[in-house]
Order: C-alpha cells, then structure tokens, then sequence
C-alpha cells in the first residue's frame, strides 16, 4: 500500500511538472501577445473567436467525455484485454469526431448566415475568424480522448506536456505577426494566431497519436454506434454534460453579479482567480488526472481497500501542498499583486481591491483542488449523476450566497460564496463516499489536516513576519519586494515542512519514497 502511494504522488509531481511548464508558457505567451498586439481589435476578436472551440473542447473534450472514457475503459483493459479495449476506444474515438465535426460544421453555417447582420469592425473580423478556428475543435477533442486513453495505462506524462504545444505555436505565430508589417494592422496579423492555433492542434494529434501507437497499435477510424463501449461511455457522458453546464452557470452568475457591482470588482475578482488557478491546477487538476484511472482499475478488480487508499493519499496529500500555499499567499497577497500586476493601468487601488477579493478566495483553495479529486471515485464506479446532483444543490447555494454576501462584502461576497459552496460540494460528495467505502476514510483524513493546519498558520506568522521585518529594513522598490517575497516563503515553507516532521507526518515521507523509485 505504501509503494501504490508513493506511486500516486510520483505520478501528480509529473503531471504538475508539466502544467508548470505550460503555466509559465502560457504567461509568456501572454506577454508577447500584449507587446505585439496591445489591446487592438486583432487581439480581441481572436480571444472572442477563440472562445467557441475551447467551449467544444471542455465540453467534449477534457471534462465529460476524459471522465466517462477512463473508467469504461480501464474496465474493458482488465476485463477484456488490451487488444479489445483498444478497438473498443478507437470506435468511440471515431463516433467522438463524427459528432463534434457536425457541430463544427453547423457553427460555421451560422457564423456565414450571422455575418451580413454585424456591421461593427470588431464583430465582423469575430465571425471572420471563427470560422477558421472551428475546425481546432475537432483536434482538440481527437488529442483530449487520445490522453485519456495514455492516462488509463499510466501514461500521463504524454498529455501533461502536449500542453505546450499550443503555447509554443502561439507564441511563436505572435512573433511572426510582429515581424511582419502590414498596412492594416492587426486586422492581418492576427491570422497568424489563428494559423498558430491549427498547426498546434495537428501536431498535438499526431503526437498523442504516435504515443497510442506505441501503447496499443495503429489508430483505425471504425465507426460503430452500436458497440457496447460507445453506448457506455455515451450514457456516462450525459450527466458529465449537465454537470459542466452547471459549472457554467456558476461562472456566468459570478461575472455578471461582478459587472453590476462595477468595472474594479469585476476586473479585481478576474485577477485574484488567476492567482488561485496555479495552485489548484498543480496539485488538484494533476492528483485528478492520475487518481481517476487507479481508482477505476481498483474498481474493475474489486480492490476496494486499495480504491480507498488511493483516495485517502491523494486527498491527505493535495491538502499538505494546498494549504501552505494558500497561507503563504495570504501572507504575502499584498506583494505578490504588486510584483505581479502593478503597473501600467493597474494602479494601487486596483492592487487593493484584488487583494480584497483574494482574502476570500485564499481558504477556499484546498476545496477548489480536493472537489478534482473528490469526483473521482464516483466516476470511477461510472456513477456521473451523484457528483451532478451535488453540483446542483451547490449551484443554487452559491446563487443566494451571492446575492446575500456581495451586499456586505462586495466583490469578497462572491469569493466567499464560491469558497463555501465549494466546501461544502466536497464535503458532501466525501460523506457519500464514505458510506460506500467505509467511514473510516474521513477519521483518516481528518486526522492529517489537524496535523497540516497548525504547521501552515505558523508559516503564516513566519512569512508575515518576516516581510514585514524587510519591508522596514530596505522600504519600497522592486529590489526590496522581490527579497521579501523570496525571504518570506523560503522562512515559511522552512517552518511548515519543520512543524509538519515534528508532528510525524506521513506526505514528506510518501513523496520522497516516489522520488527515490524515480531515480531507482
């Protein structure tokens, strides 16, 4: 048991190396982008555009279709066989493309019949980019099925890192445009991120295609509606849908309750989830990625000990990497936004109501990253419609707890809601859990965060301590904010992993366990 954790671990520490990587791809992608484009109409219509394919992909993509397809077929793999599992995927592979090229085609007959209607410059260069950029949605979702097949083996590596392949093709499209000099200006040179776009998305697809081949064979496009596995993973597939809906509705509610409140709440809410996004994509997204597939394995044997195990790590573990760096980043949320957004446009008020929004999104963010992992013993089962009634229920709560709280706290009300409401999510769908895998799950759980907790208030108090110190030493300036920074988290994470190995526990050891069979 110990070595299958050690095994988990290891496998999240790959997966969050390679969401590092894009993370910081992605942000210098964004700098190019600013530096040749400004906030032109080129670079607008493009992110609008953009929009709809992403929107095909996470709905058919990575969300529902990568929850129904790892289960059903670890399932076939251990039932089956490799050979059969692998004939299996590919018809539902190919009734995934069929299905998503209708939908492709069918936005591209709108967008033609939309186009005479807008007589705006930036809605009409909208529709005469979408278009063009529909089409990715159906590589996306041929490479998203392809990595959800490589994580049923293990493999995650291959769709951690694929990721950077479309920062790198981007990226290296917005130099091109930059180079280039044109009499209309961005209105040209955005169709080179749009021809970016598609080249990464074919060399996405025949990089996962080639990892497949070497795992299981030859890609054969088989069209089959009525293959068991077709049926399967498209019954599991409908709750997922709704499911995403949800997490839609959620989002929209935010943005909109935000825009009435005002342009600073709106923008200030945007910038504070950026920051929470990295910590819950490197360690809840990644513990998710790789908890699904072990689990549905442990599943298809009847290994239920092993199931619970694997659950219990990867929550005991998400929770020692999140809660610190949500503590870390309460301490030092003030100079983290400045060192990060404050200059240009974003001034010191803006630093301040980011911060604001921030302080309530900051103890929500071990639940933003466990509701990953908290969702994936019910799939695993191929029970998609018990997360969706949770998520559900939740929606409502964060609905009213919005409009209670953003009278009284303003843009930190509809932080706060989201914190609570995913709390909660997590909280439900861990107690239903327990009553199918044995209660003893939450003791075991509870028992490491009180352990967790008082290791990162005292890196709190530490890395407070410690920036404010400097801050009276070396005063203002960018020289004297980055020592602070660096200073505070190095005293903090020192007193955090101290604390933690005095109160004996068990991640450090599990994590260096997984790195020394790594090197072994």
């Amino acid at each position: 048991m110990t070595e299958h954790k050690s095994s988990l671990t290891l496998r999240m520490l790959l997966v969050s190396s390679g969401i590092l990587v894009s993370r910081v791809l992605g942000l210098l992608r964004d700098v190019v982008f600013a530096y040749v484009f400004g906030t032109g109409k080129g670079l607008a219509a493009f992110v609008i555009a953009n929009t709809f394919p992403n929107l095909l992909r996470h709905l058919f993509g990575e969300g529902a279709f990568s929850n129904a397809m790892v289960p059903v077929f670890s399932n076939s793999l251990e039932r089956e066989g490799c050979e059969r599992a692998w004939k299996g995927a590919c018809r539902v592979i190919s009734v995934l493309i069929v299905a998503v090229s209708a939908l492709v085609v069918v936005g591209i007959i709108g967008v033609l019949m939309l186009r005479p209607w807008l007589t705006g410059e930036l809605g009409r260069l909208t529709l005469d980019l979408t278009p063009w950029l529909l089409p990715y949605a159906v590589l996306v979702c041929v490479s998203a099925a392809l990595a959800a097949v490589l994580n049923s083996v293990g493999r995650f590596g291959i769709a951690a890192y694929s990721q950077t392949i479309m920062n790198f093709a981007l990226i290296t499209a917005a130099l091109i445009a930059g180079l280039s000099a044109r009499e209309d200006g961005d209105a040209s040179r955005v169709w080179f991120l749009v021809a970016g776009v598609l080249a990464a998305g074919i060399l996405q697809v025949v990089f996962h295609i080639r990892a497949a081949r070497n795992s299981f064979g030859a890609f054969r496009f088989s069209f089959g509606w009525s293959d068991p596995m077709v049926r399967r993973v498209s019954g599991l597939m409908l709750p997922g849908l709704l499911g995403a809906g949800v997490m839609q509705v959620n989002v929209v509610a935010d943005r909109l309750l935000a825009g009435w409140l005002g342009e600073v709440e709106t923008t200030s809410l945007y910038f504070s989830q950026r920051l929470i996004y990295l910590p819950v994509g490197l360690f809840g997204v990644a513990m998710g990625m790789v908890a699904l597939p072990m689990m549905s394995r442990s599943w298809a044997r009847r290994e239920r000990e092993l199931m619970e195990g694997s659950l219990e790590a990867a929550f005991r573990q998400v929770l020692f990497l999140t809660l610190p760096a949500a503590a870390l980043m309460g301490a030092l949320r003030l100079e983290v936004i400045q060192l990060l957004f404050e200059r240009g446009g974003f001034v010191a008020e803006s630093t301040r109501a980011t911060a604001w929004a921030l302080l309530f999104y900051l103890p929500g963010i071990p639940a933003f990253a466990c509701a990953k992992i908290a969702v994936t013993p019910f799939y695993a089962r191929q029970d998609t419609m018990t997360p969706v009634k949770a998520a559900v229920f939740c929606m409502v709560l964060n609905i009213l707890l919005n409009l209670l709280l953003m009278r009284f706290l303003a843009q930190g009300g509809l932080a706060l809601a989201t914190t609570i409401s995913s709390s909660l999510n997590v909280l439900i769908l861990l107690i239903l859990t327990a009553r199918e895998l044995g209660g003893g799950i939450l003791l075991r759980i509870l028992k490491g965060l009180i352990k967790i907790l008082p290791a990162a208030a005292l890196a709190f108090l530490a890395a407070a301590g410690v920036a404010a110190w400097l801050e009276e030493i070396f005063g203002e300036g960018w020289l004297s904010l980055m020592t602070r920074i660096a200073a505070a988290l190095a005293a903090g994470g020192v007193i955090y992993l101290l604390v933690c190995s005095a109160l004996g526990c068990r991640e450090p050891r599990e994590m260096i366990g997984g790195l020394r069979r790594r090197n072994g």
